[in-house]
């Protein structure tokens, strides 16, 4: 049972999809300084943040997860929530998210991935096969899937933001977010044991649709 009250927000996309640009519409600031003082949103000032940036550009799995860890190790405690982007990527390069999943399965911190569909750059679209892979990878938590097409329209990519926010806000005061347009999946894993080679644990995962 997790009894740390704080949470962790995954926001998940396809590499260069605009999940910094989310970032910064959902916290107002272009700039992020995690090992600094943690950081209020304006629509929830008793809340604190801590974003674990990172940039597309050049980005090395081995070096996020590192970043990931130092910050977790320093705020493990405090009354924080983490937020961190993460490209959807399992080809085996060094983008390769596999470990950082793994890492993240076994943090005792209440864990929301939120999976943006959409590019908001192109019409790229992250496909049911990617998706399956980050589920079977992922056993810690809830996946958010945000289904909205966003691709160069500021008003649609402001309305998932904005959709974003209001789960985000829900979650965190402990308040049950259920859109009409959602559909809810249990996911309990039944019938899996411990597997000491691939190092996941038997835990159940929530799977909802925006």
């Amino acid at each position: 049972m997790n009894c740390n009250p704080q949470k962790f927000f995954v926001i998940v996309g396809n590499p260069h999809s605009g999940k910094t640009k989310t970032i910064q519409s959902i916290f107002k600031r272009k700039n992020f300084f995690p090992f600094k003082q943690p950081i209020n949103v304006p629509w929830l000032h008793t809340k604190k943040f801590v974003v674990i940036n990172s940039s597309d550009f050049n980005f090395r799995s081995s070096d996020h997860l590192g970043k990931i860890r130092a910050v977790v190790n320093l705020r493990i405690g405090d009354p924080v929530s983490f937020v961190t982007p993460l490209s959807i990527c399992f080809d085996g390069s060094p983008r390769d998210i596999s470990d950082i999943l793994v890492y993240l399965n076994y943090l005792d911190i209440e864990m929301h991935h939120l999976v943006l569909c959409s590019s908001w750059f192109d019409k790229n679209v992250i496909g049911d096969e990617v998706l399956e892979r980050y589920r079977e990878l992922q056993h810690n938590g809830t996946i958010h899937l945000f289904e909205k097409l966003v691709t160069n329209s500021p008003l649609r990519f402001e309305e998932r933001t904005n959709e974003v926010i209001q789960l985000i806000s829900s979650l965190l005061n402990n308040k049950t977010m259920q859109p009409a347009t959602s559909r809810l999946y249990e996911n309990q894993l039944k019938g899996k044991s411990f597997d000491l080679k691939s190092g996941y644990p038997e835990v159940g995962s929530r799977y909802q649709r925006y």
